[in-house]
């Protein structure tokens, strides 16, 4: 059993036709515990839908690596007084450019999201965002696929600062920037450098096996099985930073993935289940 997390993020916004749908789920795996093999428990699901508690998943597991081969949290606020907010970003250390992001992570708003380049830009935030550092990272963006024991990773375009002038800030939605299209979108137009993307088409073998190796770290660490994890390679630093981590994303350009997930599920389906 899979559970959609657009009905998950939906629930936790308060949508009641999603709220029963989730407890009629509840209730037919608590019927059905012991016969049906579940993939991916929906307390671990629900968990990374909310961007609090997955910002805190990834410092563990980042915790769980190694110094000398480990990749970042960029930290976060989540803001519970719109009063005073420069001096509780000063509390955490944090500078403008900022993020600022829906605390749940699904659903109807769970991509909305807003670059924040100074403090006029601030009056868009409103409780229950979550704010955190904006990672320069020379615009591009490493995707990665988790499906079982196997994932891919691909390079895709990201969003960069450099070209918003005399600006407050600059509302956009997450999927109109990392999807490759024919003809790029507004959002890429205005935010993403893909000269730059074009240039770095490959990922390098030394970012491959760290990613093997962080990729193991995520699958154990947050107990998933379908999953994907956005990386961001900071200019200057060379730090990775894992901001995002969704539950069933869209495998995009996973090729063969459909072979792949129903080999999953054939080989979980012979394994003996427990009485």
């Amino acid at each position: 059993a899979v559970v959609s997390t657009q009905s998950t993020g939906e629930a936790r916004t308060g949508k009641m036709e999603c709220i029963k749908h989730m407890n009629n789920i509840r209730e037919y795996f608590a019927r059905m515990e012991g016969k049906v093999k579940v993939f991916d428990p929906l307390p671990v699901v629900e968990l990374i839908v909310d961007r609090v508690n997955m910002m805190e998943a990834i410092q563990r597991c980042s915790n769980m690596c190694p110094i000398e081969n480990r990749f970042y949290s960029s930290g976060y606020l989540l803001v519970e007084d719109i009063h005073n907010l420069p001096s509780q970003l000063a509390e955490k250390g944090f500078s403008f450019p900022l993020m600022c992001k829906s605390r749940i992570a699904q659903g109807s708003q769970g991509h909305d999201m807003s670059l924040l380049l100074n403090e006029r830009g601030l009056g868009s935030v409103v409780e229950s965002n979550v704010i955190v550092p904006f990672v320069a990272h020379n615009a591009v963006l490493y995707k990665v696929y988790v499906c079982g024991e196997v994932h891919r990773t691909f390079v895709r375009p990201s969003i960069t600062v450099a070209r918003l002038t005399g600006q407050d800030s600059y509302n956009f939605h997450s999927d109109t920037v990392s999807k490759l299209k024919n003809v790029p979108s507004r959002v890429q137009q205005d935010l993403c450098c893909m000269e730059t993307m074009n240039k770095v088409s490959e990922v390098g073998e030394e970012l491959l096996k760290s990613i093997r190796k962080w990729t193991e770290v995520l699958r154990s660490g947050l107990g998933l099985s379908l999953f994907g994890f956005d990386i961001l390679i900071e200019e200057g630093t060379g730090k990775a930073f894992i901001v995002d981590v969704n539950y069933f994303p869209s495998f995009d350009g996973f090729e063969g993935f459909h072979a792949t997930l129903c080999k999953m599920l054939a080989d979980a389906a012979h394994k003996q289940i427990p009485e």
